[in-house]
């Protein structure tokens, strides 16, 4: 997996808290909708991981396990990017549904099935403003941990693309779905190896068409 550090991490969340509306997760009910929203994908569609094999999660101490700490169960992926900040899909950011708990070092989707497991209470979200999720347009979120963990952080890509030229290599990670006809996803996170493609061809896709352009 390629990624670049970019620019110290202050920066970036002085530019996002500018640009940016944030939230906190005890009191969503004046700021944020938290009405249901459709991505106008299937459910298999919207949490698929297909063909990937079981990873080490050794070899990724910044994956965050995103739980719910009611059902304790994942519903998501984030990967940390700062000691108290967790960068994630935009539509993964629940508000009033739940309470949102962050579990690092375990690949195991409820958390368990590791004595190395650390978990954190999620206390903020920040969502781009021109996220919009049945468009998938700027599907991209903060989450900010009560309290800073002392783990290895992944780097930054440059924020123009150039280390994500397309054909270069990069590593998928989660708890999706293996099978079309799966009602659950895996219990155990999975990876995968794809290349990067250009945005022309991923809005070839027929659920993208329209959807992709050079800048979201």
């Amino acid at each position: 997996m390629k990624i670049v550090q970019v620019g110290a991490f202050a920066a970036t969340v002085a530019s996002l808290a500018t640009f940016t509306y944030g939230y906190s997760f005890s009191d969503v009910s004046t700021t944020v909708n938290t009405e249901k929203e459709s991505t106008g994908l299937t459910a298999n569609e919207e949490n698929r991981i297909y063909e990937g094999s079981d990873a080490n999660i050794d070899k990724f101490p910044f994956l965050a396990s995103l739980r719910d700490s009611f059902f304790d169960e994942t519903f998501c992926a984030g990967t940390l990017i700062a000691p108290q900040y967790i960068l994630t899909a935009g539509h993964c950011i629940r508000t009033s549904e739940m309470d949102i708990v962050a579990t690092f070092g375990t690949n195991d989707s409820t958390g368990s099935g590791s004595g190395e497991a650390t978990s954190i209470p999620v206390i903020k979200g920040f969502r781009h403003p021109l996220y919009k999720k049945k468009e998938h347009l700027y599907d991209v979120g903060l989450l900010k941990l009560k309290k800073p963990i002392k783990r290895k952080t992944a780097k930054l890509c440059a924020a123009d693309g150039s280390s994500n030229k397309v054909g270069t290599l990069g590593t998928v990670l989660g708890w999706g779905k293996t099978e079309t006809s799966g009602e659950l996803g895996s219990p155990i996170l999975q990876q995968l190896t794809l290349p990067v493609i250009s945005n022309a061809e991923c809005g070839k896709f027929k659920k993208y068409v329209g959807r992709v352009t050079e800048v979201r």
